[in-house]
């Protein structure tokens, strides 16, 4: 898996990708764009923000995706799902987002945005 990639790499021949974070806004179209340039999408997401069912269902109507709902914060989940699947790039799009959250819950905050990339 490469651990650096750039977009014209994503642009060569089919590549089978990771994306974190992938029933996001940007996630999501960050997909749907692999997706229909003929890669092999795989969505990692844990649902958890309003709109994330929703995208889920419109990228499951828009083309083939592979979805494993998962957090972030579950290494163990995130280490086997890598594992078990020969990602060629992952794309990590996974965050808390919401400035209310950051201020009542910090420290969740923290897990989500800075903690969980020492997973990766």
């Amino acid at each position: 898996m490469e651990l650096f990639c750039t977009y014209s790499s994503l642009r060569g021949g089919e590549m089978k990708v990771l994306v974190t974070g992938g029933c996001g806004f940007i996630g999501c179209n960050t997909a749907l764009s692999l997706n229909q340039k003929g890669h092999d999408v795989a969505i990692m997401d844990n649902l958890s923000r309003a709109g994330a069912t929703r995208n889920k269902e419109y990228l499951q109507e828009a083309g083939e995706f592979e979805f494993a709902e998962i957090d972030v914060r579950d290494a163990q989940k995130v280490e086997n799902l890598i594992k078990d699947n020969a990602y060629d790039a992952l794309i990590h799009l996974a965050a808390q987002v919401a400035v209310t959250t950051s201020v009542h819950d910090p420290r969740t905050d923290f897990e989500i945005n800075a903690w969980e990339l020492s997973i990766f």
